[in-house]
Parts: C-alpha cells; sequence; structure tokens
C-alpha cells in the first residue's frame, strides 16, 4: 500500500481518524517499519495524550536478526479493559 506522504502520513491519518471512531473501535494497531516514523509518530501519540488524559498507548519492538521493527496501540479508556469489566460492589 502506498500513502501520499509516507508511512508517517499513513500513522497521522490513522490518529486523526481514531478520534472519530473511538466509541466503536477498542485498540488502533500498526506495525511500523522506520524507527524515525515510530519516534516521530510515537511522540504524536503522547502529545496527544497529553490533551486527552483516557488514552492509553502500548509499544513493542519486534527483532527478527538485523530487522527491527514496531508495533504500536493506542486505546481511549472509554473501551479499555477496564471499563469493560463490571465494576464490583464495595465493601462496608
Amino acid at each position: 500500500m502506498l500513502t501520499e506522504g509516507g508511512e508517517l502520513a499513513f500513522l497521522t491519518q490513522m490518529l486523526n481518524e481514531s478520534f472519530a471512531l473511538k466509541q466503536n473501535i477498542q485498540w488502533f494497531t500498526s506495525l511500523v517499519g522506520r524507527r524515525e516514523d515510530f519516534s516521530k509518530f510515537l511522540y504524536k501519540l503522547k502529545t496527544a495524550q497529553t490533551e486527552n488524559l483516557d488514552m492509553e498507548i502500548e509499544t513493542a519492538e519486534f527483532v527478527n536478526g538485523k530487522t527491527v521493527r514496531w508495533g504500536i496501540a493506542w486505546a481511549y479508556r472509554i473501551n479499555s479493559i477496564g471499563s469493560l469489566l463490571p465494576s464490583r460492589p464495595k465493601k462496608k
């Protein structure tokens, strides 16, 4: 798949669209192939997280020989695992 602006532009578009879709999708994920794109996008995600405190971010590094890829995922707390679990009654 080719996106005008490359991988970082694709990820940025995905982040922008995630704001509108956060009620319908629990986790947004992507596999990133360039370290530079990963670092820049993680900065964008953390900036969005600062502005929108209900966001969770997870990352992973995948190494296979000399090849490295990065996994990145984000969720809005309205859809996080904790929000899906039933609340426990308070003990007296």
